[in-house]
């Protein structure tokens, strides 16, 4: 990749409970007007990577009476998540590490205070997608 074409550019986003931000996604200029992803595969490897590294509470339980417990001590998790800032960085083949800055709803067990994302119906995971989704198209990034 030709670092000379190469820029960075600020992303933020909200949805939900989700407050996403990439202080540097590396980006080149669009001719048309905004930029684009740098790697064609990025926008679709992206968004796995950085879900990968979401500290997801375990279930436990029957289907019929399930319950969220903590990954690390197996502690029974109570249902409610407060806004907290987490940082990652996401690792994406053939670029540097991205950070990525998030306020997520988390989850601190009782017994370790291990943070962690009690996740139902998928609504974290959607949230999180549509909040990225948001500050690309506010910096008019496209794949």
């Amino acid at each position: 990749m030709a670092s000379e074409s190469v820029l960075h550019v600020a992303i933020s986003g909200r949805a939900g409970r989700v407050e996403a931000r990439v202080p540097a996604l590396p980006v080149r200029p669009d001719p048309r007007g905004g930029y684009r992803f740098v790697d064609p595969d990025f926008g679709a490897s992206f968004f796995p990577l950085l879900w990968d590294e979401m500290p997801l509470a375990d279930r436990s339980g029957s289907p019929w009476a399930r319950r969220d417990v903590c990954f690390a001590c197996r502690a029974t998790l109570p249902d409610d998540g407060h806004p907290e800032r987490m940082l990652f960085g996401v690792v994406v083949p053939k670029l540097d590490p991205i950070e990525v800055d998030l306020v997520l709803p988390i989850t601190r067990c009782a017994s370790c205070d291990e943070p962690q994302i009690v996740e139902r119906n998928r609504s974290v995971e959607m949230d999180l997608s549509n909040a990225l989704v948001a500050g690309l198209d506010a910096a008019r990034v496209r794949a």
